[in-house]
């Protein structure tokens, strides 16, 4: 790559001591001893971002190699931000964005409980179940980014990656029965957490629509194979601390899989192929890749809270009997220790969890908090994302069922919205949420019935008010929608369905009050676009 001409990155750390000034940036830093600031006057106004690297370069040989070595970090950021960028340009940026979320990921205080001598059990089921459904999702998102992809290259480079990485979860992945065994309940697997779901259909809503932030991530996922000393020691201590020699052997064997397959190469040939991206193209891809790393980065201390509480991951559900394992880490069913579901079809079982719901204060306490993000949903997602589920239905019923609850929505005063923007984050999960399930018709109107009676039920529980209570003909068509379409599928397919969705709902909800400062890469030293 060419010389850049640009200044240190805000995300660039500045120590300074008596003896040096370090520089820490992710996962790496260097120290430059106090004689070299003294013998390179223009050095320090560098670190103080007021001075740009050429200039610096242009001082010494010595200074010129500090800025190469900076700029292979990804330490540098242009003056301003530009209407194009060349595709040395968007490499560099590349490299920044991963090394500035492996600062983040590899910084969370869930790798610090891990290096303890005695890792608690729960924390090291929530880590490798968060590990096999990271791998899980790796195909699906792979083949979706496929399908839009903007050339031959680009398709055939996520065509090899899905071909390569569908069956990962069942090779190496799998969580093993010995630290998931049927006593704790895992009799049919382990369910996702509302972090897991938040990140696998960001990941999805990427490859349909913003292919180069899916490759940003992708390539942040791969490049990962670096640290593979430092994965083998952990895995080798987990084992120790569990008496389960090479339990995570098929770790292992990915890594050496993936360097085999040469992901990480070619994930960055697509970013050395001489095109030009437009501004407004690479700012919203790294936006929407900035969200995944969010993402993702909740997952960890999903995993550290929940693990080190002494709670194991929630088990998915397999007959009538509701039990503790089923609902772990969720506070709207936090009471039940053994529930017998009544139901006999679906709509009967939404009216019979939202009962289980509200007859315990801390299931009703927190019914009114997500009520406002729930209503908010319906009212600026249900019509478009029942636009999308009607191009999906096929055959007579679907079709009628579908058309329905799109006239309903429009009786009862619901307008067509845009999709929810990064503005707002928990709608953004939600509205994801919700066009997963918009794939089939009949999964679909089921978890639309149950945020939508979860809505009228906080609010005429709560006295909120009566907004949900002028949707009667939704209600009514959805209701029709599930009755027709639901009996398809086995009750237990329902109850697990209905517990991912409000994992997910109250995933939405935590964020909504943590409101946390939305991640953004900088393209630019000063703000605004240069002509």
């Amino acid at each position: 790559m060419g010389p850049v001409h640009g200044y240190l990155r805000d995300s660039v750390e500045v120590r300074t001591t008596t003896q040096s000034v370090e520089l820490r940036f992710s996962v790496w830093s260097i120290d430059i001893p106090t004689d070299t600031l003294r013998a390179h006057p223009r050095l320090a106004a560098f670190l103080r971002r007021e001075l740009d690297a050429q200039t610096l370069a242009a001082d010494s040989p010595e200074a010129a190699n500090l800025v190469t070595v900076l700029d292979q970090q990804g330490c540098l950021v242009p003056a301003c931000e530009k209407p194009h960028y060349t595709h040395e340009e968007v490499l560099r940026f590349g490299i920044g964005f991963c090394n500035e979320a492996y600062g983040r990921y590899y910084g969370h205080p869930l790798w610090t409980a891990m290096r303890h001598q005695q890792i608690p059990y729960p924390l090291i089921r929530h880590w490798a179940a968060r590990a096999y459904f990271r791998s899980r999702f790796a195909g699906v998102t792979a083949a979706a980014a496929c399908l839009q992809a903007p050339d031959p290259v680009v398709r055939n480079t996520f065509l090899k990656s899905t071909l390569e990485e569908y069956a990962h979860c069942e090779v190496f992945y799998r969580p093993p029965p010995l630290l998931f065994p049927h006593p704790l309940g895992y009799t049919d697997g382990v369910a996702p957490t509302g972090s897991d779901l938040a990140f696998d259909q960001q990941m999805l809503h990427l490859a349909r629509h913003h292919w180069l932030g899916h490759l940003l991530v992708a390539l942040c996922q791969e490049r990962t194979s670096a640290f593979q000393e430092n994965a083998c020691q952990l895995y080798e201590r987990v084992e120790k601390r569990l008496a389960m020699p090479n339990l995570l052997q098929g770790w292992r064997q990915h890594i050496e899989l993936d360097k085999h397959c040469d992901h990480e190469a070619d994930l960055y040939a697509l970013l050395q192929r001489p095109v030009q991206t437009e501004h407004a193209q690479l700012r919203s891809a790294l936006d929407e890749a900035s969200f995944a790393i969010d993402l993702l980065i909740d997952g960890l201390t999903d995993t550290l809270t929940q693990g080190m509480s002494g709670r194991n991951p929630r088990a998915r559900a397999t007959g009538s009997h509701l039990l503790a394992q089923h609902v772990t880490g969720l506070s709207a069913l936090s009471s039940v220790v053994g529930h017998v579901i009544r139901a006999e079809r679906p709509c009967g079982l939404i009216a019979e969890l939202i009962e289980l719901i509200t007859s315990h204060p801390t299931g009703a306490s927190w019914l009114a908090d997500a009520t406002p993000l729930l209503e908010s949903l319906i009212e600026r997602s249900l019509v478009r994302l029942t636009l999308e589920n009607l191009t999906q239905a096929n055959g007579h019923t679907e079709i009628l069922c579908t058309g329905s609850m799109l006239d309903a929505a429009a009786q009862d005063g619901l307008a067509l919205h845009e999709e929810a923007s990064l503005a707002d984050r928990p709608q953004r999960v939600l509205d994801n949420h919700l066009r997963q399930q918009a794939q089939q018709p009949g999964e679909f109107a089921f978890h639309a019935l149950l945020c939508l009676r979860l809505a009228e039920t906080g609010r005429t529980s709560h006295h909120l008010g009566a907004a949900s209570a002028k949707r009667p003909s939704l209600r009514s068509a959805l209701t029709l929608a599930v009755d027709a379409l639901g009996d398809r599928m086995p009750l237990t397919h329902w109850v697990n369905g209905a517990l991912d969705t409000l994992a997910v709902v109250e995933y939405a909800q935590q964020m909504r009050v943590l409101d946390y400062p939305v991640t953004q890469f900088a393209l630019g030293h000063r703000a605004g676009v240069a002509a």
